[in-house]
C-alpha cells in the first residue's frame, strides 16, 4: 500500500476547497471554513503549510488556478505580470493572487468594473470556472441566479445566461475535445434542474456585441427533487454528466448530444 501524507494536523480549520498547482506537480492549495488560504508540498516528508496574509472574512469554498486577469492600463507584454494565478471565492467575493509574498490580492470586481465601464453594485459571487485548456474566458455565477461570461485577459463581458432565479451552486464546462462542435457549460442552482448552454455562437469576440442576455437554455435536464450541488463531465465520453443532488441521488441522463 502506498504511503498516506497526513496534513491536517497542522492546518486550523476544516478544508472545504482544494486545488492543484497546475505547473507544480507537488503544491497543493486548501482554504478553510475559516477564510484562510494556504499552500503545501504535498510530497515534502515533512510538509509545511504555508498560509497567506490574506483572509477572507468566511468560508473559502471555491479555489482554481487560471490566466491573469490584467487591468486596462496594463499592457500584456508586462513582464511584471504572472502568467496565471490563484483565484478564491468567499463571501460572495473573488480575489486574484499574485504569487509574489507580501502582494496584496486583487478584487476582480475592479478590473470588471473599469473594463467595461460600470458603476454598478457587483452581484454576490457564488461559482466560478475557466473554459477548460483554452482559458480564453471566465464564467462567474450569482447569488441571483444570473451566470457572467467574461474573455480573458481584461475581464470584458461577453453574455449574461439568465434561467435561474436562485444562487447558482456550480458550473461545469464540458471537457475540451477538438473533435466537439458545442461549447457545453452546465449550470445548476439552488432550484432542482440543470441547464445546459452551447455557448459556441455566443463567445463571439466582445467587441462584436453589447452584453447580450440568454434565458432559454438549449437543454434543460429533470429528475432531482432538491438543489444540484455538483455536475461533473465525463473525461472519457463528454455526452456525459453526472449530478449530486441534497435528495441523496446522483444522476447519469442519456447522452447530451446537439
Amino acid at each position: 500500500m502506498s504511503p498516506i501524507q497526513e496534513l491536517y494536523k497542522s492546518i486550523s480549520g476544516e478544508i472545504l476547497a482544494l486545488t492543484w498547482h497546475p505547473q507544480k506537480e507537488n503544491m497543493l492549495t486548501f482554504g478553510t471554513d475559516e477564510g484562510r488560504i494556504g499552500t503545501v508540498d504535498a510530497l515534502s516528508p515533512r510538509p509545511n503549510p504555508v498560509i497567506f496574509d490574506f483572509k477572507h472574512r468566511s468560508t473559502v469554498y471555491n479555489l482554481t488556478y487560471g490566466p491573469t486577469a490584467i487591468n486596462v492600463d496594463f499592457e500584456n507584454g508586462d513582464e511584471n505580470i504572472d502568467s496565471i494565478s490563484l483565484y478564491s471565492l468567499g463571501d460572495g467575493v473573488v480575489f486574484m493572487h499574485k504569487a509574489q509574498r507580501g502582494v496584496k490580492p486583487t478584487n476582480i470586481e475592479d478590473i470588471i468594473a473599469k473594463t467595461n465601464n460600470w458603476e454598478r453594485k457587483a452581484p454576490s459571487r457564488s461559482e466560478l470556472v475557466f473554459q477548460p485548456v483554452l482559458q480564453k474566458f471566465l464564467a462567474i455565477g450569482c447569488d441571483d441566479g444570473t451566470v457572467e461570461i467574461f474573455s480573458m485577459p481584461n475581464l470584458k463581458i461577453v453574455c449574461t445566461l439568465k434561467s435561474f432565479q436562485k444562487l447558482i451552486q456550480c458550473l461545469a464546462w464540458q471537457p475540451f475535445d477538438e473533435k466537439r462542435t458545442n461549447d457545453l457549460l452546465a449550470v445548476a442552482s439552488n432550484e432542482y434542474d440543470i441547464h445546459i448552454w452551447s455557448l459556441e455562437e455566443k463567445l463571439v469576440k466582445p467587441s462584436d456585441m453589447e452584453n447580450n442576455v440568454f434565458t432559454k437554455p438549449e437543454t434543460v435536464l429533470t429528475g432531482h427533487k432538491l438543489r444540484v450541488i455538483q455536475c461533473v463531465w465525463s473525461p472519457y465520453d463528454h455526452t456525459q454528466l453526472l449530478s449530486v443532488s441534497y435528495d441523496g441521488t446522483s444522476q447519469v441522463p442519456i447522452s447530451i448530444i446537439f
